[in-house]
């Protein structure tokens, strides 16, 4: 404990002195008065001596400082692995035993130590529904630490026990991972280490969209073991169960695999379910890995694209990088000389820094050539010839451009509607770096609606940065401004992830390249084609006549599965539109059919999606013993077989590393603070109170 006083040291001998001249005046001639030893007078007096002081003491309001050492037990972190994997490998008769035997485990660290359980799958959770146990589909390992180093982060862990079959199917190989470095592993191996006879479906390739005329490719990859010899068909069905081909083979080892192509036309647009089946052995103890369906979604037509300029620049590359990642569109990038003799049957041209001020020649020619393309995307950049540019279009007028642009940050307008993107791509636009714009006067038409706008050092300018309008058949979008190629260098330097900043670029395109939807009541999800372990979303929209977003009415939404009604609910009204969270599905087709009512009228919306099943838990059924006993190892633990999972207690209540720490905190607190001091200066006085009236003194 340490006294930290607010004043001066002499402070304190002032205060003695007054304590000691009021005590002095009050006790002056006590013997005499109250007929009492001096013995008894001087003790009165350093009661109240005392009782003054602590009061002046008080009122210069010292600071006492302390320090305590907080005594901080060692936790325990269990991390069991409940994907189907594991149920597969173990066994359904064995799989009681093995919780039960995790029971008695977590039960007895729980009487010496802190222990916190968690469960993953792709991802970690502090709990799981009973339905969910160990049918959990997909296993990262390395995802589950890394979600487990971030939750323990400055806690005193004792000890991690990972127990899984070893085997995972998403991320990384959890050996090279490093957010446990200091912390002891102990892994338990659950599964069968036994290779039996199996064969299987270990993966499909494939591309989900397809388009219609064109050859589907898929790629059955097939795996054996211990079936020398025997021969296997595979066959591809379509939806309704028919053989559309069949090809044979021969497993020619103990540990056998071959990749087994098949070629199939789509001659019908929508989404279309086939199946893959491998004939069945009597040897085989797992028949759920002989089979797999999957959906193609078959889309009529692809959207053709052309990217013109007078000088080469990065971000055409970034524009072209980010549209070739969608599969309906074709994409071509021309100099404006060879675009006006090509043919120009396109979806959407987009005019990179056209017209320029470097061939202002050959504006008339351009505007000619381009009147009959109904829709365009501008992008304005320094070699712009502005001029030219506002007599080619008439969404924006730009005058007054000074000589010097400006560096410019985009602002997401929620109110706009025409588009959406992910809450991780509006989130990446406060980090992206800036675009180089021209600094003058904008003036819009009344048909356009602003995305973006700009901000400069943080302060929100009043001036579009990315506009877009809609005007009959009309589609048009300006970027005011240059630079996009830097964005993909900030997403890939901070995530190695590029998706967000191409999202952009892609949800425009998409936009402004397809057909205006007249329907003023629209139902939609996120995707075509679900996994059973992703959770599906429905959105619903509804325009009044003004083409303004209302959610006066109640959506009602019959949810039919395999032409069979499934469920059916009211959508939840969100601002300006209704949404819906339907979780994950059985795998399935589904034919979502919505109805409201606009103007005492009865408006239907109709959209499809498809749900698979994940079957890859069955591919691989053998506990990999190398991957836990490594991960054991490299951090200074041990692997136990989960048979002899008693053995782990022993080690973790004899591991000496696995002990308590103290951590010192030190606290500041004001004399006044403690009520003890108060409680002696009441004690004090009254003892002198009661003393005086006892020698008849008041």
């Amino acid at each position: 404990m340490q006294w930290i006083l607010t004043y001066p040291v002499w402070t304190l001998i002032i205060v003695a002195i007054l304590a000691t001249l009021l005590t002095y005046w009050l006790y002056k001639g006590a013997k005499a008065k109250f007929e009492v030893s001096l013995i008894w007078v001087l003790f009165l007096s350093a009661l109240r001596w005392t009782a003054i002081f602590l009061i002046g003491l008080l009122l210069l309001n010292p600071l006492v400082k302390s320090i305590t050492n907080d005594k901080i037990d060692a936790k325990i972190i269990f991390l069991e692995d409940n994907s189907a994997s594991v149920r597969w490998g173990i066994g359904e008769q064995k799989l009681k035993d093995y919780q039960d035997k995790v029971s008695s485990l977590i039960d007895q660290l729980s009487e010496k130590f802190q222990v916190k359980s968690y469960f993953f799958g792709v991802g970690i959770a502090d709990s799981l529904a009973d339905s969910n146990r160990f049918h959990l589909q997909g296993t990262d390992i390395d995802k589950a630490i890394e979600q487990i180093a971030q939750r323990i982060n400055n806690q005193n862990i004792g000890a991690i026990i990972i127990s899984s079959d070893g085997l995972f199917n998403q991320g990384l190989n959890p050996i090279y991972n490093k957010s446990l470095e200091g912390i002891p592993v102990y892994t338990i191996l659950v599964g069968d280490t036994t290779t039996y006879k199996d064969v299987r479906i270990q993966r499909l390739k494939y591309n989900d969209v397809v388009y219609l005329g064109d050859e589907a490719q898929i790629l059955v990859e097939v795996g054996a073991n211990n079936l020398n010899g025997q021969n296997i068909e595979v066959q591809l069905k379509d939806t309704e169960g028919k053989v559309l081909e069949t090809k044979r083979t021969q497993i020619s080892s103990d540990d056998w695999y071959q990749t087994i192509e098949f070629k199939i036309l789509v001659e019908h647009p929508g989404i279309q379910k086939y199946h893959v089946h491998i004939s069945k052995l009597s040897q085989e103890k797992i028949f759920s890995n002989n089979q797999q369906e999957f959906y193609i979604q078959v889309i009529d037509g692809r959207q053709k694209v052309a990217i013109i300029y007078d000088a080469p620049h990065p971000d055409i590359r970034f524009i072209r990088e980010a549209l070739s990642e969608l599969k309906n569109i074709d994409i071509n990038v021309l100099h404006v000389n060879d675009f006006i003799n090509s043919k120009k049957d396109l979806d959407l041209l987009i005019l990179y820094g056209l017209p320029s001020i470097k061939n202002s020649s050959l504006t008339t020619q351009l505007q000619s050539v381009i009147q009959n393309i109904h829709s365009k995307w501008w992008i304005v950049n320094q070699q712009t010839d502005f001029n030219a540019f506002n007599k080619l279009q008439s969404v924006a007028q730009l005058s007054q451009i000074q000589p010097n642009p400006i560096e410019v940050n985009p602002i997401y307008l929620p109110t706009y509607q025409n588009f959406f993107v992910s809450e991780q791509a509006i989130q990446w636009l406060d980090k992206v770096p800036p675009l180089i714009a021209p600094y003058g006067q904008y003036q819009l038409s009344p048909s356009v609606e602003v995305c973006w706008m700009q901000k400069m050092n943080k302060v929100k300018l009043q001036v579009p940065l990315l506009v877009t309008s809609s005007q009959n058949t009309q589609k048009t979008a300006i970027l005011f401004g240059e630079g996009m190629w830097r964005w993909k260098m900030q997403a890939y330097l901070e995530t190695q992830n590029t998706s967000d900043v191409f999202e952009w670029v892609q949800r425009l395109v998409q936009y402004i390249a397809s057909k205006k939807d007249h329907r003023q009541f629209k139902i939609k999800s996120d995707k075509t084609i679900y996994n059973e372990s992703e959770r599906v979303s429905l959105e619903a929209t509804l325009h009044n006549e003004s083409g303004q977003l209302i959610n006066t009415s109640d959506v009602k939404v019959l949810l039919k599965k395999d032409n069979t009604a499934y469920s059916d609910f009211f959508m939840d009204k969100s601002p300006n539109a209704f949404t819906y969270h339907l979780g994950k599905l059985p795998s399935g087709s589904y034919n979502v059919l919505a109805s409201t009512e606009l103007n005492g009228k009865k408006v239907d919306s109709e959209y499809k999606f498809a749900v698979q099943s994940f079957n890859i838990e069955s591919s691989r059924t053998k506990a990999d013993f190398q991957l836990m006993n490594s991960l054991a190892v490299q951090h200074f633990g041990k692997m136990y077989y989960w048979k002899d999972m008693h053995q782990l207690m022993n080690d973790i209540q004899n591991d000496e590393r696995i002990r308590p720490i103290f951590k010192e905190n030190m606290s500041t607190k004001a004399l006044i603070d403690y009520k003890i001091v108060l409680g002696i200066i009441i004690l004090l006085l009254s003892i002198e109170w009661f003393l005086r009236r006892f020698f008849g003194q008041p």
